[in-house]
């Protein structure tokens, strides 16, 4: 496979083109790249020393659906041509370790770029950047995601059965009893059974009258 052999092979149909088989690939094939095959999904060209902010503005240009670039290794590639890819909404991982010094500024701007509205964290590496918006559908996202959710569902779980707990102790107290009445002496007893004997004679009484 070389450039001559690649050229007729580059078509609207073609979704997706890895070059990092080949020891150099020129700015005329590149631009070809670019241009003819606008339906590209993945694209690879590593430690091309051709790739550099024009051939990135035309990627931006003529292949919108572009979910996943490789340009690692790539020196002539600096914070200018990387902010470029900012303008291709469908990226979702880029690759570009390796390329030239990238500024904090450019990276948190193409970290926050990658995240996307939806929220899905990307990763970034310190040997270079390397970051990720993983699809929804990606079953390795969601094997990764997993343990954190199950985390936060414990923590509110756990949370949930202590105010549980709370309220059913709350609940459970026993009302306070109010202080017992002291225990009556033998007068006050003896007088309370008779005046109850003198007024069941006083109703006798009246019955009979």
């Amino acid at each position: 496979l070389n450039s001559r052999t690649l050229r007729p092979m580059l078509t609207a149909t073609l979704r997706a083109l890895d070059l990092s088989p080949l020891p150099f690939v020129g700015e005329g094939l590149l631009r070809a790249v670019a241009v003819r095959c606008p339906n590209l999904v993945l694209l690879r060209v590593p430690a091309q020393p051709a790739v550099c902010a024009p051939f990135l503005r035309l990627l931006v240009t003529h292949t919108p659906h572009l979910h996943e670039l490789d340009i690692s290794s790539c020196r002539n590639v600096h914070d200018e041509g990387l902010l470029v890819l900012l303008g291709l909404p469908a990226l979702r991982t880029l690759h570009c370790a390796g390329c030239g010094a990238v500024t904090p500024a450019t990276h948190a701007r193409l970290q926050a770029h990658l995240e996307g509205p939806d929220g899905d964290v990307g990763s970034a590496h310190s040997s270079g950047l390397k970051c990720a918006r993983p699809s929804k559908e990606d079953p390795l996202t969601d094997a990764l995601k997993t343990p954190r959710r199950l985390a936060r569902r414990a923590a509110r779980s756990s949370a949930h059965q202590r105010e549980l707990r709370e309220r059913y102790g709350l609940c459970n107290r026993r009302p306070a009893q109010p202080p017992s009445s002291p225990a009556p002496s033998f007068i006050e007893w003896a007088f309370l059974r008779l005046w109850a004997v003198v007024k069941g004679l006083v109703a006798a009484a009246l019955v009979l009258n």
